[in-house]
């Protein structure tokens, strides 16, 4: 059962371990997750003040860029190439000064266009990779909550197999101290018949057993002096002798 409780014990601290390392690896994720979030939520906000920006700019202007760029070209080749008079030269002018202040206020568009496109396509990508460490964020919480769920069972089954080792102990100590109980009484009662006996039979058994003594030792004397002659023994000295050993 010993080993049985080490053996869970040393299970249980295997899972915490690796519960605790897929936690700090959730709460690693959560953060990227939370810092990509925060990213988006600023770029959506520069995005949105590019689109009021364009609201703002975009009803006064006209045209197109490309034939904006085309024509002021043409007429600024015109003017340099043609022989005109300078009524027609002041008039194409201020034609030129137009389309260039038609023109910086359509790139100026387009450069607000190009922004907040570049900014969607960068919220775009970060959400993505948001959405994939999301991913991996819940997995690695459904494998924490798997290994806890796993760990309890083991730590109530570690508390069954230590209350059923508990109850075993203090079963052993109760038998333990039932036979010390049972010795002692058994020490005490031996000593009491004895003391009984002695009361009993007093003078009259002690001197019983110093006559059966001295008669003994009488059997063994003749015994072994008839032995030692190569005379015959009676019973009752073989008996003698064979109990203390001298033949």
């Amino acid at each position: 059962m010993n080993s049985e409780l080490k053996e869970l014990g040393e299970k249980i601290r295997a899972i915490k371990s690796q519960r605790d390392a897929i936690n700090d690896e959730v709460k690693n994720l959560k953060n990227s997750r939370d810092k990509l979030r925060e990213q988006i939520s600023e770029k959506q906000k520069k995005a949105n003040a590019l689109i009021t920006d364009l609201k703002e700019i975009r009803p006064e202007v006209r045209g197109n860029l490309d034939k904006t760029k085309k024509a002021l070209e043409e007429i600024e080749w015109k003017i340099q190439t043609s022989s005109i008079d300078i009524k027609e030269e002041n008039r194409m002018l201020i034609q030129v000064k137009g389309l260039e202040e038609q023109l910086s206020k359509l790139e100026q568009v387009k450069g607000i266009q190009d922004a907040v496109t570049g900014e969607k396509k960068e919220i775009t990508s970060i959400r993505k990779n948001a959405q994939s460490i999301h991913k991996q964020l819940l997995e690695g919480a459904e494998s924490s909550q798997r290994l806890h769920e796993e760990m309890m069972q083991s730590v109530a089954k570690l508390k069954e197999t230590k209350s059923k080792a508990d109850e075993a102990h203090q079963k052993y100590l109760q038998a333990k101290t039932q036979a010390e109980l049972a010795e002692q009484e058994l020490i005490a009662n031996t000593i009491e018949m004895k003391k009984l006996r002695k009361e009993f039979y007093g003078d009259e058994e002690a001197e019983r057993q110093k006559k059966a003594n001295e008669f003994t030792a009488k059997l063994l004397e003749s015994g072994s002096t008839k032995l030692g002659k190569g005379r015959k023994i009676s019973l009752e000295e073989f008996k003698a002798l064979m109990e203390h050993k001298k033949i």
